[in-house]
């Protein structure tokens, strides 16, 4: 029910007692009106009326009426008054009561919160001596930043040095043009005898011609007509190209027992063993790679790069080749080199054919080693070979007065000669020494 309607229904039933009051009364008033004629001695027939108490008694009854009916519109004001002071107290508890149903629900949810934090709190308090201070946590992120900047810096300038070598090997290869014809594999062409100042381009020159040595070890054995392993030789000979010589030795022959401890000396003192210098063994050591650079007593410069390769069977090979072409090194025009080209092969002679790489039929019955020498030497200047005159020198011939279509017989006559004759005097040098060895130890 609205406010209005129940408003409607109060005036209602006020107006129904206005009504029963104007009723009782009428009632009273013939009583009165009987009661003022006695008093007053007047006679009246009964049919007789007083009319003028009676307009009195009206008169008043409707002032009375009139008076009631403000009194009833100021009640009726006065009950609207109330009512809606009780609606807008019923409203404004409502208010109040949905606030307060809120008001819980977020001291709920803020207990809930806070409940929360204190346990973090007190979990933080718990392990408080166990955790890093934030001051520590700074110090080492700002190592590991300073650490990352200087690996990014490095990383920068090795992709910068990777790219510059790249470049320069470009232009290393497009200095010389492409051949348009297929080139033998064992022609040994500028790559082989040239190494650059760079150490990385040095370094890939080096690996260069190493590994171009040990590929072409067996096809240079079979191109100076090495025998089958089960066979000794041995061979030296001399060519004359272009008024230049090349002097060849090679020997094959049944290896010692002890020789590994041999190899693992021998790469460091090459030198020694091809009589360049016997004090000479402190080389440029690249871990397997070894450079050696001196001057021999004869004047000639040796720069000479060497390396050894194991093989599956057990046996070694070690290769050598001398650098033509160093960044490194300035040599003036009277300079004298030599150039060495240099194979040591050792293997079982019961398992590897020298020529064809078959398998043997039959095995030696103590699996003998054999070892395979080859030696290439050559002198050169910085502007081209040495003449056959000044080789003849070297050795002591004078071809001067020699006519130059006889000069190379000559000359190769008096180099075996004079070899032959330095061989048989070592040889028994050797075999003296061997001799005073075993007296001295009886």
């Amino acid at each position: 029910m609205s406010f209005l309607a129940s408003c409607d229904a109060r005036i209602l039933a006020i107006t129904n007692i206005a009504r029963q009051l104007r009723s009782t009364l009428v009632e009273v008033t013939g009583p009165l009106e009987a009661w003022c004629a006695k008093k007053i001695g007047h006679k009246q027939a009964p049919n007789q009326t007083c009319y003028g108490l009676k307009l009195s008694c009206v008169t008043a009854s409707s002032m009375d009426n009139a008076i009631d009916m403000k009194r009833l519109e100021r009640r009726n004001r006065v009950l609207k008054q109330r009512e809606y002071d009780r609606h807008m107290k019923r409203l404004y508890r409502q208010k109040e009561k949905t606030e307060r149903v809120d008001l819980i629900y977020e001291i709920d949810e803020l207990s809930r919160v806070v409940e929360s934090m204190l346990e973090r709190r007190r979990v933080w308090e718990a392990t408080k001596g166990t955790r890093v201070a934030w001051k520590d946590i700074c110090m080492g992120l700002r190592e590991e930043s300073g650490l990352s900047s200087a690996q990014h810096a490095a990383l920068k300038e090795q992709v910068h040095q990777y790219k510059a070598l790249a470049q320069r090997m470009k232009i290393w290869v497009l200095l010389n043009a492409m051949p348009r014809v297929a080139l033998d594999g064992r022609v040994s062409t500028w790559r082989d005898v040239s190494l650059m100042a760079h150490p990385t381009s040095r370094q890939l020159g080096k690996e260069w011609i190493a590994k171009q040595l040990i590929h072409q070890t067996k096809a240079v054995f079979h191109t100076y007509g090495f025998p089958t392993k089960t066979e000794n030789v041995f061979f030296f000979d001399l060519v004359v190209e272009n008024e230049s010589v090349e002097y060849i030795w090679g020997h094959q022959y049944d290896l010692r027992d002890g020789w590994e401890a041999f190899m693992t000396s021998l790469c460091p003192n090459l030198c020694a063993l091809l009589m360049l210098d016997l004090t000479h063994s402190v080389p440029l050591n690249d871990g397997s790679l070894y450079l050696h650079q001196m001057t021999t007593v004869a004047g000639e410069f040796i720069n000479l790069i060497a390396t050894s390769f194991q093989k599956h069977d057990g046996g070694s090979i070690l290769v050598a080749q001398s650098v033509a072409d160093d960044e490194t090194i300035q040599l003036t025009n009277g300079s004298v080199v030599r150039h060495v080209s240099f194979w040591y092969d050792e293997a079982l002679k019961s398992t590897i054919n020298a020529i064809r790489g078959d398998i043997y039929a039959q095995s030696h019955p103590h699996g003998q080693w054999k070892r395979r020498t080859l030696l290439r030497q050559r002198r050169l200047r910085p502007l081209g070979w040495v003449s056959l005159q000044e080789e003849g020198r070297y050795w002591g011939c004078d071809l001067t007065q020699v006519p130059p279509d006889l000069r190379e017989s000559v000359f190769r006559r008096h180099v075996f000669q004079t070899y032959y004759m330095l061989d048989r005097t070592s040889f028994s040098r050797f075999q003296r020494i061997e001799q005073n060895a075993k007296t001295t130890q009886a």
